[in-house]
């Protein structure tokens, strides 16, 4: 995707960057800390949450989803984690990392694509201070 991240998304308004006609997304985050965090995702019964350590082929296969999103940094894990675990696992759908404004996306992005290769990945940065982690 050209390399830049993806969108700047207000932190009111996360759910601005998904497809009104998204079939499944995971979102590898705690749904009440996101909340609390100010990244309101509609709700939906395509929306999914798990933790890090569920993310599975099982869960793939079970959700199927079109798109997966996590923080960049969270407690137990970053998105160079979940990247990796989406290509072992086969994903080939869009990995979205949610995010502050960085100083030099295209190096976050470069290693991240290093790590899952065959994965669609993109940062989305949130217009604001406050962030899941």
């Amino acid at each position: 995707m050209g390399g830049n991240c993806l969108a700047l998304v207000e932190t009111a308004s996360c759910e601005e960057f998904l497809p009104n006609d998204l079939g499944a997304a995971l979102v590898i985050a705690d749904r009440h800390q996101l909340l609390a965090k100010g990244c309101n995702l509609p709700n939906s019964g395509g929306i999914h949450f798990a933790e890090a350590a569920q993310l599975s082929a099982v869960l793939l296969q079970r959700i199927m989803p079109e798109i997966v999103l996590s923080p960049l940094i969270a407690v137990g894990f970053d998105a160079s984690d979940i990247a990796s675990r989406l290509a072992r696992l086969g994903f080939r759908g869009a990995y979205r990392v949610l995010t502050t404004p960085l100083p030099d996306c295209e190096m976050v992005l470069s290693e991240l694509r290093m790590d899952a290769p065959d994965v669609d990945i993109d940062l989305l940065v949130l217009d604001g201070s406050t962030m899941p982690s």
